[in-house]
């Protein structure tokens, strides 16, 4: 384990736990294949606003993605599975590790460094999150 903190995501019954470091750099390229896809719609839109605080704003094991707000959007929670999947792509185009001068420069996290990071660990964490809205 990378030493950092847990967060607990619920959404309805389901709940699953994340390694904080997995969660931050999951949420970073979300965000980039989200931005890149011009038909975001207004509720996925704020979720994605929150996403982009959470680096700032949440310490270790306080992570919330407020995915039951996505859960209550049925446009919204079809429409962050089909992007999810597209982050899954960008992620796989990496091979097996995202280097470390690349998730720190791409998609860099006030206070983190990231080491060389191990691709099948975020691969797992969108597998992870898609299960949570039922998926």
């Amino acid at each position: 384990d990378t030493g950092m903190g847990h967060s607990i995501q619920i959404v309805g019954s389901r709940r699953e736990r994340f390694n904080d470091l997995d969660l931050l750099l999951t949420i970073k390229i979300l965000i980039d294949v989200f931005e890149a896809n011009a038909e975001t719609s207004d509720s996925l839109a704020e979720t994605l606003g929150r996403w982009k605080e959470i680096p700032e704003t949440c310490g270790p094991g306080t992570i919330d993605l407020h995915l039951s707000n996505l859960i209550s959007d049925f446009d919204a929670a079809t429409e962050f599975v089909a992007l999810s999947h597209k982050a899954d792509r960008l992620i796989e185009e990496f091979g097996g590790t995202i280097r470390a001068e690349v998730a720190n420069g791409r998609w860099r996290v006030p206070g983190v460094v990231f080491a060389d990071y191990d691709t099948s660990r975020l691969l797992d964490t969108t597998d992870r999150l898609r299960n949570l809205l039922g998926d």
